[in-house]
């Protein structure tokens, strides 16, 4: 911090011998050394103090940005909630469209498979015109 160096710490000895004397030289090195320290420890105290308050002040500031980027994923789980409603709300509709399909009672169900097999018969009866292929006799997606 200082640079002193041999020859002013000896001219410093010199002096505080002429000014203080042989006799209380001892006592008045023993309190300069003790002032010292004080000082050391207390320069030393605020530095570790300062330290602490910058890594706290560092810490709030990301608590900071952690907490923006919260508020930031809260409104994009928002925003894709409202996004999603409408799909939700025509899947619900065709969820209940199948249920009201998985009602439909036996006897509908039997006469529906009649008219659908008096259709595949007119159908096979109506003569095919000559620029289309004829029909196959056989149906393959009867599984009868």
């Amino acid at each position: 911090m200082f640079d002193i160096g041999f020859w002013e710490l000896a001219l410093l000895g010199i002096i505080c011998l002429l000014v203080v004397g042989p006799e209380r030289l001892p006592a008045f090195a023993r309190a300069v050394g003790n002032v010292i320290g004080k000082v050391k420890r207390t320069t030393g105290a605020l530095k570790s103090e300062l330290d602490r308050e910058l890594r706290n002040a560092e810490v709030m500031a990301k608590s900071n940005g952690v907490d923006d980027i919260r508020q930031m994923m809260a409104d994009t789980q928002k925003d894709l909630e409202e996004a999603t409603r409408p799909v939700k709300h025509f899947t619900d509709q065709v969820s209940e469209q199948f249920r009201d399909l998985d009602s439909v009672p036996e006897q509908q169900h039997s006469d529906l498979q009649k008219a659908g097999a008096e259709l595949r018969k007119q159908s096979q009866s109506v003569e095919t015109p000559d620029h289309l292929p004829a029909a196959d006799k056989t149906d393959s997606r009867r599984n009868d």
